[in-house]
Order: C-alpha cells, then sequence, then structure tokens
C-alpha cells in the first residue's frame, strides 16, 4: 500500500474508531500515520486485544479518511495499528479538532478567573481540563497566548464532564474580534 500524500498533515487530529466485533467506539489522536502503520493516543480507556478489526475515520481541516486496521499492541501509551484497507479520502463530514501541548487559557466565569490546559482545538472552539466544573449554557471569556499572538474571545461552555477528579469543558466561540480570529485560524495552517 503506498503512502498517501499528506499523510504527515493528520498527525495531532481526532481519530474516532469502532471495533467491527461488538461495534463499541473509541476516539483518540493521530500521533503517527505513514504507509500501513497508524499510531493513535487515548485519552480515555482503548481496551483492545491483538487482531480486533476496527474501522477508523480521522478527520482533517478539509477531508477525512476511512479505512479498517487491526490492533498490534500498545507500547509506551500508544496503540499501534496495522491499516489493512486502502485509505479513501472523502469531503470533511465534522470539524478538525488538533490535539495540543503546553496551552494555557484563562477563563473568567462568574466573575472569577480559573487557570485551564487546552487538550484540544477546532476552528470553532476548544477543549479544555479545569479543577473547577463551569455549567453548561454559560459564557465565559477566555484569554490565551498563542505562537501568533494573544487571542481573546466570548465563549459558551458546550459541555462540561467530570473525568479523574478534574473538568473536561467543551468551549464555542461566540465573539471574536477580527485579528483575534486570524491568530485562531493560523493555528491550522499544514493540516490535513
Amino acid at each position: 500500500m503506498k503512502q498517501m500524500l499528506g499523510d504527515a498533515s493528520y498527525i495531532g487530529t481526532r481519530a474516532r474508531f469502532q471495533r467491527l466485533g461488538d461495534a463499541k467506539l473509541f476516539n483518540g489522536w493521530v500521533h503517527d500515520i505513514k504507509n500501513e502503520s497508524l499510531l493513535i493516543r487515548c485519552e480515555e480507556e482503548c481496551t483492545l486485544a491483538p487482531g480486533d478489526r476496527l474501522l477508523f475515520e480521522v478527520a482533517g481541516l478539509n477531508e477525512s479518511l476511512i479505512f479498517e486496521a487491526r490492533f498490534r499492541d500498545n507500547a509506551s501509551g500508544l496503540h499501534a495499528f496495522d491499516i489493512s484497507t486502502v485509505r479513501r479520502h472523502f469531503k470533511a463530514q465534522e470539524t478538525i479538532r488538533l490535539a495540543v501541548s503546553n496551552m494555557e487559557i484563562t477563563i473568567f466565569a462568574d466573575s472569577e478567573q480559573v487557570q485551564a490546559i487546552v487538550k484540544d482545538i477546532s476552528p470553532n472552539g476548544l477543549g479544555v481540563v479545569l479543577d473547577k466544573a463551569i455549567q453548561k449554557g454559560e459564557i465565559v471569556q477566555i484569554a490565551l497566548s498563542t505562537s501568533h499572538g494573544s487571542i481573546e474571545s466570548k465563549a459558551e461552555v458546550r459541555y462540561c464532564r467530570s473525568v479523574g477528579g478534574q473538568f473536561r469543558i467543551g468551549l464555542q466561540f461566540t465573539d471574536m474580534a477580527r485579528i483575534d480570529k486570524g491568530r485562531w485560524i493560523r493555528l491550522f495552517e499544514g493540516a490535513a
């Protein structure tokens, strides 16, 4: 199987996959994809057995990939798969999400300032982890620094769920200035 052009642009993007034997759903982040090999980092438990067949969808910026793969092993926190079918490219059905590291955000909610860690970003929002719950539907002000400059925006809390003693929160932008929007979109340059 020959390597598709642009495989590197899927690194860091979200992957959803389903075990074909029992239809169990999983998700994670593409750590590496090339030739017939795929490495995924799962944030939640991915209980797989060697040889399990899975159907993958990897969401890019303008296109997504779909293919089957077999689970090989789990070493160093990465799940290794052998791609067993041709990767089909199709127009993206959902918005790209990129895993990020070393990005902090300040959230201003209920006249309180809360620090959080950004886990993933999309053109329309971001996923963060923090120590305090914020109610779904609440409008918050956010501020963060990126490699392209500081960004401020209002955002709506789309979900808040407890994960290991902390809270995973999805934020969707509701009001972002033109310059901030330009800085945000530049974070997706080079993505699939």
